[in-house]
């Protein structure tokens, strides 16, 4: 029997990203029109859907576990950062819309991963029996794939999804940063927006701002009057900063980051 893969909806139901990232000192600039798109505020992507959809039925501590273990199964499959990313929200996404059993958590986490990993045109393809063995079959093959195709119908196609990944690769590059350092900042932002998306608190903020307070907090003194020179709210930032480093002071030590390269931050973009 021919072994099922994640399909790829860049070119069947979704437009493809045609905005790239060079990530070396020659690279060409980004239009203003795609500037000032990404570094627009954004608005919140999901509502208290705990309290207004699950009625306390699904807890924060539920959802930090669920959310911990799609970034986890992300990384085992080797999804770039973005992609580990955009499956929470999508996971969110179908959290919001319609109340789910405790038992299906995990695998609409799993299905999660699996359209966020279909988007990629160039990325991996991502085995559904390989998912449901590293679940210990909890779920069966066809289960995921009912369980991904019904998560597509009810957030209407819709996968794609805004991330803080991107606005943060458009703030780095609009700052210009040397190479090295802008693969630095990159990199230690991305594990403090993962561990952002733990936090339901945190999650429920618009993505532009949990990525520019991580940015803030990857460049350290520099932070404030870099994002200071690329006018964004900065009282939103640093509240969301003080939020930020309250977590990871709580989770020094046994945090959850996305592994990320330099070049990952190219498949934001």
């Amino acid at each position: 029997m021919q072994e099922q893969v994640a399909p790829s909806y860049t070119t069947r139901h979704f437009d493809a990203d045609n905005i790239t990232l060079e990530l070396n000192s020659q690279h060409k600039p980004l239009s203003a029109d795609i500037v000032h798109q990404l570094l627009s505020p954004s608005t919140d992507t999901t509502s208290d859907y705990l309290a207004d959809v699950h009625n306390g039925y699904i807890t924060a501590t539920m959802r930090s576990e669920v959310v911990g273990f799609t970034i986890s199964l992300g990384q085992h499959v080797g999804l770039a950062s973005v992609t580990v990313e955009r499956a929470v929200r999508l996971f969110d996404a179908g959290m919001q819309v319609e109340k789910v059993r405790r038992a299906t958590l995990q695998v609409l986490s799993a299905a999660a991963v699996l359209v966020s990993a279909g988007m990629e045109g160039a990325g991996p393809s991502v085995p559904v029996s390989g998912l449901t063995a590293l679940c210990e079959g909890v779920f069966t093959a066809a289960d995921l794939v009912h369980v991904e195709q019904h998560l597509l119908e009810i957030i209407g196609w819709q996968a794609n999804v805004p991330t803080s990944h991107t606005a943060l690769a458009a703030a780095i590059t609009c700052l210009g940063l040397p190479v090295q350092e802008a693969g630095r900042a990159f990199t230690v932002a991305s594990g403090l927006i993962a561990l952002g998306l733990q936090s339901y608190p945190m999650s429920r903020l618009p993505p532009a701002t949990l990525g520019r307070a991580a940015l803030r907090i990857a460049l350290g003194e520099d932070g404030d009057d870099s994002l200071a020179s690329l006018g964004v709210d900065r009282p939103s930032i640093r509240a969301a900063t003080k939020s930020l480093v309250s977590l990871a002071a709580q989770a020094a030590g046994h945090g959850a980051d996305v592994t990320t390269t330099p070049t990952d931050m190219t498949r934001c973009l």
